[in-house]
């Protein structure tokens, strides 16, 4: 039984009994609002590579949930970070820069590129990364590897966006496939 089979069920029921069913099952009202707003049925994060050519730097942007972030990093590192409140563990930075260094990286044309951590955001559920590199004049082929949450959640799709060269590509790297290289 779904989330709207309960509510199908709860109007159906409070239609024919409204006072029996309202005292004995006030709480089935709950159940929808509560685990329709806090649960996310779907894993993805979303990576946006874009090569500066004024600053000649990659930029990189990633976002992801909040909760799977945190839920991976609790796994490696036993810690409960509580990103984005009051209780956000003071060493935050120092899990969530581990994380991403081991689980992301870009080469360009076969040289890996020193990607420097330069922050994140929350805004609600998401988590925002931020990454840059050093000088990169030109960009002839990039590989990416996305390994971020693929040994966490089965379902884990990393969608990758580039800007190079005026060029736009996209894809979706996945437990199967976890790294892509592009000619430009």
């Amino acid at each position: 039984m779904n989330k709207y089979d309960v509510e199908i069920c709860f109007i159906t029921k409070f239609a024919v009994e409204p006072k029996s069913y309202m005292k004995k099952n006030i709480y089935l009202l709950l159940i929808p609002i509560v685990f329709g707003f806090t649960l996310h049925k779907f894993h993805l994060s979303n990576t946006k590579i874009i090569h500066n050519k004024d600053s000649k730097t990659l930029q990189v942007t990633m976002r992801c949930f909040v909760d799977d972030i945190e839920s991976a990093i609790n796994k490696l590192d036993t810690v409960v970070l509580e990103l984005g409140n009051d209780r956000e563990l003071k060493k935050s930075k120092k899990h969530l820069k581990s994380y991403v260094k081991n689980n992301f990286s870009i080469w360009i044309d076969s040289n890996k590129v020193d990607l420097t951590y330069i922050g994140k955001e929350v805004e609600k559920d998401i988590v925002f990364f931020y990454l840059e590199s050093d000088s990169i004049k030109t960009v002839s082929n990039l590989k990416v590897e996305n390994k971020i949450l693929l040994t966490e959640f089965e379902d884990q799709k990393n969608i990758i966006r580039l800007e190079i060269n005026d060029k736009k590509k996209t894809f979706i790297l996945k437990n199967n496939n976890s790294s892509e290289d592009f000619d430009f």
